[in-house]
């Protein structure tokens, strides 16, 4: 209960006569407030006619204690009587005065004593009266309706009040004011007031009164009350609380409220202050679950708060109830204490809908319904029983479209059209307990635009309302707002119908067709969400296409676009055209049809083509500045006005497998400036007509190959060069050719520092050169195989290759093997010099410089003024099964001839199973000055014959010059009818010389009969090994005399030049009677070195000379070195030979000889003896001038060891140094 202190002034009236010194004491409280006191003063005499003016009180005295300083007097006065009317106090007037103190403070003083001196000149009439004083009251009463009653006693309200002085009020005179209205006049004590609200007011003069409030009034009702005296009145004021039992007044949340949150704090809310604890509450939620809470406020309080542990649990009801007997009211004197009775109040928690996202990203334009494939609810993790999905957002944040199924919770979304990005779509849950509304936040990435041109009209692109034209498509295709932009997809269906009008592509974007052969998904590449609405099943195998056709272009790229899935059929102007492009991804893509199929310029291709075809257009492929890969597939490429496949810069490696065609004044291939890459024309075709100006490959770093390569037939010649190549670093491959052409070069190479290859094929050039092959310093690699080589008639050399290494090869039929072939490798023949002789450019079958790996088979070569075959600094050269005839060359200080090299290198050269003949002068020639090595060159099974009879010279020649190193095998070939030497070999300057002449044939021709038939020497400091082995010189069988008009054999070492070798197993026969000519001749000249062994030798039929010869110490003065030995030799001479056989050392060289096991017959040596004269003799040995000759056995030993000739044929003179058999060591 409250008790309520109410103040009130108060005031005491003195009156005060004849005192000096007015002292009043107080010895109740002096409340705050003021008081009143009055008196009356009468003039005396001395102040006749004067204003008697009142002093200022004194002063406050403290008895016991001081003062307040705020507590104040004041005195007023009044002139009551004036009995002469001049309103002045005179003597006998009367003066009354008022004293009125006041206390400012704010709290009560008692023991107070005032005192006050009397104005001069006046006296004290009379006793000092006081007013009464009223003091407030304060009541409670008792809960409504029931009335207070307050009988006379202690309690009333006069009870306590001060009656007043002089004279002393007995009760209260009237009431009113406050609550009851009026003033305190109004109504007269004892009186029955009604209360304006309601109730009745009985104020009785005793100070006894009754209350009775109006129903269900509560709370303070105040009256006045009013003493009276003559001094003045004093006027008391009455409180009435009308009090009740603690209640709750209010809650929060209210009861029965809905959608509270859970984490709400609950407030109770009482009338008055009250004392709690946790345990004055109970929460609830649902009812039946009790919820730990703590209190949050502090006990007593006219208000409780619970705060609950935990969240509170979302969607259920709470109920809260106050426990009456748990609540009490701070104030013991203010009853009922407790409340009457417990009270309960109910709230709901709102229901708590959590936002979702769905994960997976929705494809722009397609959409999802999550009642597809996961069952996507957004109801899963919503809180809450018994909930329902009461509303939602029928239209997402952007714009899209949203259905949801409230009973589960599942839903669709399709987005806005062309949108991509964080979209969302609210749903509001409810129950009992209240709602709440959650977000459903989505994601839509990637991009799908839908074109049907079987569709309806009207589509936006969308899944499900697409675009029903290309042209509709391309009209919104500009990256504006929400319409097709960059990196987007386009999706064509099949349709019998084709799409027309082109298309032009955004940067990244993809266009692909449903011919695709991967699903759109992986077309794309975009993540499918497994709910989203099912794409279009692409490669569908149903017969129909995407066709697009164009008046222009069909397709015109951005940067980064991808196509896919479709044919490309008619246009006009091109199917595929861009520039700064990008990378260029195409995939299961047919280009067709009229116009040009590819215009790119200045990217990157990533693309695999089922096929290309083009029919017509400026070219039917264009491509410029272009790098990646390309896979065209098969097709056909013709019409182009211009070149038909254009390549320029880039490093593309691009794949071609059909077949191109030029008719057309253009070329049909053009490759220049790429710097890497390959351009492959692989299975098919690439034709050049009559008019074509073939294949150019300029400056091409890249590689360039051709399956088949067609310029020209024999029945329709190309009349342009049909393949030009000239410098770049690639790889060129012909592949197979076949080219025909109207007396202009063939394939024609210059400065190429790459690689040229070919498999096989014809070039027929008439008369111009077929091969044209010229590298750079840094050389072209060749890697050439070709069937055929054709070149007759008029000046330009048939083939010239020059600077290149690697391999080039005339193959012919690759079958026959017959000697000197079939011709199956071409014809070159009929050139004339123009008068530049020993030119090797003009006037010749074939030029070869600083080349390698030159294989020549099956080829006719005849009838060259200048060369058939010239060669210079040529590493591994292969001549095989060829013909080299007719008249070769025609001019002799140029030594022009018919094979014809200068600097052989390697080891793997060879003239094999070839007929060579017909030149001017050597029908072979080899001849090095360099110290590059030449390891191998075989001569083998060739037949080498009949140079010219006028001026004609050695059948095959070869010398090692200057520091030259070579190895040459001569072996079982047929000479015959060369005019000189039939094998002629030297050793000069510093060279090393190797050289094997072994199982040849060399016998006379017609007109030529020939000279010497081997001829082997050396001169210089030179250094010759060589063997020279089961030749048939002068008869091919060893008895059928064919034989020559010279030696058979010759080896000859000339100045400081060393020889070591073996003359062994051959025949040979000489002309015969009247003839000159030695049989087998060994000469050491100069200062020379020569080792030698002749075995097992057949001579005959020697004419006029010896049959074996060895001369040393040939020159005057000669310091040379000879050993030698001749064993097991067969000579037959006629008689008007020399010796048989003869062994002499003379002039100053030193000879060792091994003499053993020879046969020899002489008809006309006759008296022959040891030491004896020399003369014609089977056997004769000696030593002549200052020579040293040593022979193993001696003198006396020729005859022992030599039984096949009689000893009395056998001759020795000079001084023969007897030496112990083995001792010539260096005999070979």
């Amino acid at each position: 209960m409250t008790n309520i202190l109410q103040t009130r002034l108060f005031s005491k009236y003195l009156a005060v006569v004849g005192l000096a010194i007015l002292t009043l004491w107080w010895v109740w409280p002096v409340y705050a407030g003021t008081g009143r006191n009055s008196g009356e003063l009468r003039g005396t005499q001395g102040n006749s006619g004067e204003l008697i003016t009142p002093s200022s009180p004194s002063k406050f005295l403290s008895v016991p204690l001081a003062p307040s300083l705020a507590i104040t007097a004041t005195k007023s006065y009044t002139l009551s009587t004036d009995s002469d009317g001049d309103n002045q106090a005179d003597p006998g007037d009367v003066l009354s005065y008022t004293i009125v103190i006041t206390n400012n403070g704010v709290t009560t003083n008692t023991g107070l004593i005032f005192s006050d001196t009397l104005d001069p000149n006046t006296d004290q009439l009379g006793l000092v009266s006081i007013s009464p004083i009223a003091f407030d009251d304060n009541y409670n009463a008792i809960t409504n309706p029931l009335t207070l009653n307050v009988p006379d006693g202690l309690t009333d309200t006069f009870a306590n009040d001060y009656p007043g002085l002089n004279p002393a009020v007995s009760g209260i005179t009237s009431f009113g004011g406050g609550s009851l209205g009026g003033a305190v006049t109004t109504n007269a004590a004892g009186s029955t007031v009604p209360i304006p609200a309601g109730g009745s007011l009985t104020v009785n003069a005793n100070g006894s009164f009754d209350f009775t409030p109006a129903v269900g009034f509560q709370g303070v009702f105040t009256f006045f009350y009013r003493l009276q005296n003559p001094v003045g009145p004093g006027d008391g004021l009455v409180s009435l609380i009308v009090d009740a039992p603690p209640s709750v007044v209010s809650t929060s949340p209210i009861s029965g409220a809905t959608g509270i949150t859970a984490t709400t704090n609950i407030t109770v809310t009482f009338s008055e202050s009250v004392a709690y604890t946790a345990s004055s509450f109970t929460l609830a939620c649902p009812n039946g679950s009790p919820v730990a809470f703590s209190l949050a406020s502090t006990s007593p309080s006219t208000s409780a708060v619970l705060d609950p542990t935990v969240n509170l649990p979302p969607g259920v009801v709470c109920t809260v109830t106050v426990l009456a007997g748990q609540i009490s009211d701070v104030d013991a004197n203010d009853p009922p204490d407790n409340m009457l009775a417990d009270y309960s109040f109910t709230f709901g928690i709102a229901p708590d809908a959590i936002d979702d996202t769905y994960a997976p990203q929705i494809i722009g334009n397609v959409g999802i319904s999550t009642t597809n494939s996961t069952n996507f609810s957004v109801l899963t993790n919503d809180q809450g029983p018994g909930l329902s999905i009461t509303a939602f957002g029928a239209t997402s944040a952007q714009g899209g479209t949203v259905g949801v199924i409230t009973s589960t919770g599942t839903f669709s979304y399709t987005p806005p059209v062309g949108f991509e990005g964080s979209d969302s779509f609210t749903y509001t849950i409810g129950n009992a307990a209240g709602s709440d509304t959650a977000t459903v936040n989505l994601t839509v990435a990637g991009m799908i635009w839908f074109v049907n041109n079987n569709a309806g009209g009207g589509g936006d692109g969308r899944l499900n309302t697409p675009y029903n034209t290309l042209a509709t498509f391309q009209a919104d295709n500009d990256g504006a707002g929400n319409n097709p932009a960059a990196n987007d997809h386009i999706f064509l269906y099949e349709s019998a119908t084709a799409y027309t009008g082109g298309v032009t592509l955004l940067n990244g974007q993809r266009l692909i067709g449903q011919d695709a052969t991967v699903t759109l998904a992986a077309a794309t590449g975009l993540t499918v969400p497994a709910d989203s609405f099912p794409l279009p099943v692409t490669n569908s195998g149903n017969g129909t296409i995407v066709l697009l056709n164009s008046a222009a272009t069909a397709i015109a790229l951005g940067s980064g676009n991808t196509i896919r899935g479709l044919t490309v059929g008619d246009t006009t102007a091109n199917d595929i055209s861009g520039t700064n492009f990008g990378t260029l991804t195409v995939l299961d893509t047919t280009l067709t049809g009229a116009g040009r199929a590819l215009d790119l310029n200045n990217g990157t291709l990533n693309a695999t083509f089922n096929g290309v075809t083009s029919t017509s257009g400026a070219n039917n492929v264009n491509l410029v500045s272009v790098s990646g890969t390309a896979n065209l597939g098969s097709g056909a490429l013709s019409g182009a006005t211009g070149t038909a496949f254009n390549v320029n810069g880039g490093n593309a490696t691009i794949t071609y497998a059909g077949n191109v065609t030029q008719n057309n004044a253009q070329r049909v291939v053009e490759v220049q400036n790429t710097t890497g890459g390959a351009i492959n024309f692989t299975t098919g075709t690439v034709t050049g007509g009559a008019s074509s100006t073939g294949v150019n490959i300029n400056n091409a770093n890249g590689n360039v190959s051709f399956a088949n390569l067609t310029l020209g037939t024999s029945g329709s010649r190309i009349t342009n060069q049909a393949v030009t190549i000239t410098g770049g670093t690639g790889t060129y491959s012909l592949g197979n050719v076949s080219i025909f052409t109207n007396n202009v070069q063939g394939i024609v190479a210059t400065n190429a520092d790459g690689t040229l290859n070919s498999t096989s094929g014809p070039v027929d050039t008439g008369t111009a050169t077929a091969i044209n092959l010229d590298g750079p310093a840094g050389l072209t690699t060749l890697g050439m195989t070709l069937t055929s080589v054709t070149s007759s008639g008029g000046s330009a050399t048939g083939i010239i290759i020059q600077d290149t290494n690697g391999s080039f090869t005339v193959n012919g039929d690759g079958a026959n093997t017959s000697r000197g072939g079939n011709g199956s490798g071409g014809v070159i023949a009929n050139k004339n010099d123009g008068g530049s002789n020993g030119s090797g450019t003009v006037g010749a079958g074939v030029f070869l410089n600083n080349a390698s790996g030159i294989t020549l088979r099956r080829m006719q070569l005849n009838d060259h003024q200048n060369y058939g075959i010239r060669g210079t600094n040529i590493t591994n050269f292969v001549l095989q099964y060829s013909t080299v005839n007719g008249a070769n060359g025609d001019d002799t200080p140029t030594r022009e001839g018919s094979v014809i090299f200068d600097n052989v290198f390697g080891g793997s050269n060879s003239i094999f199973e070839s007929v060579i003949s017909g030149a001017i002068e050597d029908n072979v020639r080899v001849e090095n000055s360099s110290s590059t090595a030449l390891t191998s060159f075989n001569i083998s099974n060739n037949n080498i014959q009949n140079n010219s009879s006028v001026s004609g010279n050695i059948g095959f020649r070869c010398e090692s010059q200057s520091s030259a190193n070579m190895t040459i095998v001569v072996n079982n070939n047929n000479f015959s009818g060369n005019r000189t030497d039939t094998i002629n070999c030297n050793g000069s300057g510093t060279s090393q010389l190797n050289i094997t002449v072994s199982n040849n044939i060399i016998t006379r021709g017609s007109p030529n009969d020939g000279n010497i038939g081997i001829n082997i020497t050396a001169d210089s400091s030179a250094q010759v090994t060589y063997d020279i082995d089961n030749n048939r010189v002068g008869t091919p069988d060893g008895s059928t005399d064919q034989s020559l008009l010279n030696t058979g054999i010759n080896v000859f070492a000339g100045n400081t030049s060393t020889m070591n070798g073996q003359v062994r197993n051959n025949s040979v026969i000489n002309r015969g009677a009247g003839v000159s000519g030695i049989g087998i001749r060994l000469v050491q000249a100069a200062n020379s070195t020569l080792n030698v062994n002749v075995d097992n030798n057949t001579v005959s039929n020697v004419g006029l000379d010896f049959g074996i010869q060895l001369d040393a110490g040939q020159n005057t003065g000669a310091t040379g070195f000879c050993q030698i030995a001749v064993t097991d030799n067969t000579v037959s001479v006629l008689s008007g030979a020399l010796d048989a056989i003869r062994v002499r050392v003379r002039n100053a060289s030193t000879g060792c000889s091994r003499i053993t096991g020879n046969t020899a017959t002489h008809p006309g040596a006759v008296n022959c003896t040891l030491g004896g004269a020399e003369s014609p003799c089977l056997l004769s040995v000696s030593q002549g001038n200052t020579a040293v000759h040593r022979l193993e056995g001696g003198a006396a030993g020729l005859a022992a060891g030599n039984p096949g000739i009689p000893s009395n044929r056998i001759t020795t003179f000079g001084t023969i140094t007897t030496v112990a058999a083995g001792f010539c060591s260096s005999i070979p």
